[in-house]
């Protein structure tokens, strides 16, 4: 009925965000190592219907390709977006914008896919919050 408008992060919030792996999608490798997902098909009645004049699999894959998988393998909990960007900056000489870009665009695209989420600092500095003595 009501929706919570959606409060928008700041570059320096997005960057502290650390992403995290959705523990129910079912994940494996492939022959090379790569990341590959296996999701199942939508139930609704139009898609049974087309499912079986089509013979459609119950499940579909999807893989990553090896920079892919790197993310992957770093959305953690433990790394922070801005230090998956230093890694690629150094790793595949990139420039520090074009790969804040893809790899905002990339996560953008695991999240809305259900693959990632994130789990925010709310200190824009990134650092822990002190606790407090009593």
């Amino acid at each position: 009925m009501f929706r919570k408008k959606r409060q928008e992060l700041t570059r320096e919030q997005s960057l502290a965000a650390k992403p995290v792996r959705n523990k129910s999608v079912a994940v494996g490798r492939d022959d090379d190592g790569n990341v590959v997902f296996t999701i199942p098909r939508r139930k609704t009645w139009w898609a049974n219907v087309i499912a079986r004049v089509l013979r459609m699999p119950d499940r579909k894959k999807v893989a990553l390709d090896e920079i892919g998988t790197v993310v992957w393998d770093m959305c953690d909990g433990k790394h922070t977006v801005r230090s998956i960007i230093e890694r690629f900056v150094q790793k595949y000489k990139l420039n520090r914008r074009e790969a804040e870009v893809s790899m905002f665009a990339y996560l953008k695209e695991l999240t809305q896919r259900g693959f990632v989420g994130f789990v925010l600092d709310h200190r824009a500095d990134g650092k822990k919050p002190r606790s407090k003595r009593r």
